[in-house]
């Protein structure tokens, strides 16, 4: 992978249409920060990792997993801080997030995703409490 290439040479074909798919799956929040302005897509690492399984394709990855959407002021001052970022210099594919940052950033995608979709919270609280409760995020 050439870092120097457009975004849909670094990243697939499909790339816009991707990074569009992240930021709308939040409601077109940071993740971070829940701002709307200026929306990036962080890629936590690239292609697909699930324990030792590593597939090194950009089109393996999966929103909310290996990509979420980050402002831009949090894309670079706390997702690419050498304290929460691992670089590998001799495989930029191995470049990656840490496990706690990934984690965190996992977790809190799944808070903004499901405040994102209206119908969400309603039927956590349904299921998850019983019917004479409400739980809404």
């Amino acid at each position: 992978m050439t870092w120097e290439n457009s975004d849909e040479d670094r990243y697939g074909p499909q790339w816009s249409t991707k990074s569009r798919k992240v930021k709308a799956s939040t409601g077109y929040r940071c993740v971070a920060c829940g701002s709307k302005e200026n929306l990036n897509t962080h890629h936590l690492y690239y292609g697909f990792r699930f324990g030792p399984i590593h597939i090194k394709q950009p089109d393996k990855e999966v929103i909310g997993w290996s990509t979420v959407p980050l402002c831009k002021d949090h894309h670079m001052s706390y997702a690419h801080d050498f304290s929460n970022y691992v670089i590998d210099k001799d495989d930029n594919w191995n470049n990656r997030n840490t496990t706690s940052f990934i984690w965190l950033m996992r977790w809190q995608y799944c808070l903004w995703s499901f405040r994102a979709k209206p119908v969400g919270p309603i039927l956590f609280g349904v299921f998850v409490f019983g019917f004479g409760s409400a739980f809404i995020l």
